[in-house]
C-alpha cells in the first residue's frame, strides 16, 4: 500500500474527518474521494462536504456504526432504516451533519471504479492521524470528468503533487475508460 506523510499541523477539518473515519474503519472499508482529497494535500480552497466510499456492510454491523456515530455527535437525519436503505439498497448518498461547518457524503461502492478506488487507496498520515484517499489514477480522471474549473485546478494540482507515485499507465487506462482526455494536463505532463 502507497503511503504518503503530510508536514503540516492538522487542521479542524482535518480532525473532524479523522474523528469520522476512526468510527467508519471499524466496520468496512473506505476511501475519501473528491474536493478534500486536494485540501488535505495542500490546496487552499473551501468545500463544506467530505465524500467518502466504504464498502458494503450486513445490516446489524451499520446499526452498530449508525449507532456509533450518533453516540459521538454526528447527526444523520434519517432513522436507522432509512440510512439502511438509502445507503446499501439504493445505494445513493447520506449525508451526515457534524456540529461544526462540514458535512459528510458517505456512499457505497456501486462500480468498477469505486472498487479500483477502494482496493488501491492511499494511506495519509498527518500527525496522529492517518487517513484514506483514493489513488490519483483514479481520482485525476474523475476530477477531469466533473469539469467544473475548481475540478480541473484539483487534478492539475493532484497531478504535480503525486506525479511521483502515480502510475502512468494506470491513470491513461483509467482516463481512456472514462473517456476522458488527460491534454489538459499537458504542462504538467512533460515535467515528467
Amino acid at each position: 500500500m502507497r503511503a504518503l506523510k503530510i508536514e503540516k499541523k492538522p487542521s479542524l477539518l482535518d480532525n473532524l474527518v479523522g474523528k469520522f473515519v476512526k468510527i467508519i474503519e471499524k466496520y468496512t472499508c473506505y476511501a475519501i474521494v473528491s474536493g478534500y482529497v486536494s485540501i488535505l494535500l495542500g490546496e487552499e480552497r473551501p468545500t463544506q462536504d467530505v465524500d467518502i466510499i466504504i464498502s458494503p456492510l450486513e445490516k446489524n454491523k451499520a446499526k452498530e456504526m449508525y449507532g456509533e456515530l450518533l453516540s459521538v455527535g454526528f447527526e444523520i437525519p434519517e432513522n436507522f432504516e432509512n440510512f439502511f436503505k438509502i445507503l446499501f439498497e439504493l445505494k445513493e448518498k447520506v449525508d451526515v451533519f457534524t456540529q461544526e461547518k462540514w458535512y459528510f457524503d458517505l456512499k457505497v461502492a456501486k462500480d468498477l471504479f469505486d472498487r479500483f478506488t477502494l482496493e488501491n487507496r492511499i494511506k495519509v498520515i498527518i500527525g496522529p492521524i492517518e487517513l484514506f484517499i483514493s489513488p490519483p489514477e483514479i481520482q485525476i480522471p474523475y476530477k477531469l470528468y466533473l469539469g467544473a474549473e475548481k475540478d480541473i485546478k484539483d487534478a492539475t494540482f493532484l497531478y504535480h503533487k503525486l506525479r511521483n507515485i502515480i502510475d502512468e499507465e494506470k491513470l491513461e487506462l483509467i482516463a481512456k475508460e472514462m473517456k476522458i482526455s488527460l491534454e489538459i494536463l499537458g504542462n504538467e505532463k512533460k515535467k515528467i
